[in-house]
């Protein structure tokens, strides 16, 4: 499924990598967003779900994972959903 691009285009996200900013990688069908905090991923998700809806699709939430990078040793604990079901978390 792809991501229209102009829909996360505008969106200030992502992964600062020296001067450019990476949100997302595009495979022949599979996608990685890139966020800096879960909050901010769960806005790019409902974008990305947002994108899907409209080219009347559906993401299928059962081969949807998320990982978290953290520089501390805690975790951050937020779920992410999409469309109220929660997407699998790897550790």
């Amino acid at each position: 499924m792809d991501v229209d691009l102009c829909d996360l285009k505008e969106y200030e996200c992502g992964q600062r990598m020296d001067e450019m900013s990476v949100k997302c990688l595009l495979y022949v069908d599979d996608q990685v967003i890139f966020a800096p905090s879960a909050c901010g991923l769960q806005v790019m998700v409902n974008k990305m779900n947002d994108s899907v809806k409209k080219k009347c699709m559906k993401v299928n939430v059962s081969n949807t994972k998320a990982m978290v990078f953290e520089r501390s040793k805690s975790t951050t604990e937020s779920d992410i959903n999409i469309e109220a079901e929660r997407v699998e978390r790897m550790i």
